[in-house]
Formats: C-alpha cells, structure tokens, sequence
C-alpha cells in the first residue's frame, strides 16, 4: 500500500529554475551545464525546492539544433505538475556526438540525486 501523499506534494507548484554545472569523473572532469526546473516553494530562478515529495526525475534529451531553453512550455507543464525536469546544455550545433549527449543526460541524473542543494527532492529517475 502507499502512503498518502501530503497536500503539499500535490500540484499545481511554482515552477523554480537554477542552472549548474556538474563535472563528470568518469570522462575525465566533462563540464555538464545543465539547466534545473522543479518543483518549488516559490517561482523563480534558484528559488527553494519543494522537498519531502519524491517527485520523479526526467532528463530530457533537445534536439540538437533547438537549444535547450526553447522548451519552456513544456517545463511549465511537467514541472507545474510535480516532475524534475533536467536539460543538459551540451552538444547542440550541427555537429553533436550523440554518444557524449546519452551519457550527459545519464549522468545529470546521478549528479542531481547526488547533489546535496536538492536532497529529498528527487523519487525515481527516467
């Protein structure tokens, strides 16, 4: 059985934003920007995450000639609603490896679930 879920954890919610960036050890210290968008107490840029939730997580691959930040009616969907959207700001342009992309968008998850500015924030990881 699950247990119910605080009134709090249930949407709509404030849509916050922050941008960092996490270096990959395992690819010898990979700068990955990746912009933020969660589940907040208030909207805004770096404004405090909702925490205690467990909302699921989704790294979301752009397309490769679309910049990440194109994607804002989305975000405003999926988070609105009680999602972790990830878009890592790598590999756009004409030429992009696909490979460096997949592994970015796998590792911005670990390091989301890793990072300490939003523990408790974060349930599954898609």
């Amino acid at each position: 059985l699950c247990a119910p879920l605080h009134a709090s954890c249930i949407g709509p919610h404030p849509v916050g934003t922050t941008q960092l960036t996490w270096n990959d050890p395992d690819r010898g210290g990979r700068a990955v920007p990746v912009r933020i968008d969660y589940p907040a107490l208030s909207a805004g840029t770096d404004t405090p995450p909702r925490s205690g939730c467990g909302f699921p997580t989704l790294a979301f691959g752009h397309g490769f000639t679309i910049s990440g930040e194109a994607y804002g009616w989305l975000r405003n969907a999926l988070v609105a609603d009680g999602l972790v959207l990830l878009r890592p700001l790598t590999e756009s342009g004409l030429s992009p490896s696909h490979l460096d992309f997949g592994l970015d968008l796998a590792f911005a998850g670990r390091a989301f679930r890793a990072d300490a500015r939003f523990a408790n924030v974060a349930g599954a990881f898609r």
